[in-house]
């Protein structure tokens, strides 16, 4: 891309030109639910089966990924003990900004 527009634009422009698609990147994040592990590492299991059908479709069952995420989680909660500084990492969400 910046091979492309810096062809045609001077430096500013071509900057200019760079901050479109990250820009437009957080803006639709904030439209994306978190995932279904981050939300059954955090007990809501109700939120993140209604976030799995929203990812995967209404005509998806998810109950087999539902177990995968448990018993993933489960071989984690050891490493999170170990190392907080990652368990505290993963707690942040954008939501907590607003």
């Amino acid at each position: 891309m910046s091979y492309v527009i810096g062809h045609e634009l001077d430096w500013r422009g071509s900057a200019i030109a760079g901050v479109g698609p990250p820009a437009l990147m957080v803006i639709l994040m904030l439209f994306m639910p978190e995932t279904g592990r981050w939300l059954v590492a955090r007990g809501k299991e109700e939120r993140a089966k209604k976030s799995l059908r929203w990812l995967r479709g209404p005509n998806v069952k998810i109950e087999k990924e539902m177990d995968e995420i448990r018993e993933s989680l489960s071989k984690c909660t050891f490493l999170f003990q170990k190392i907080p500084v990652l368990f505290i990492s993963m707690q942040f969400s954008y939501k907590s900004f607003f």
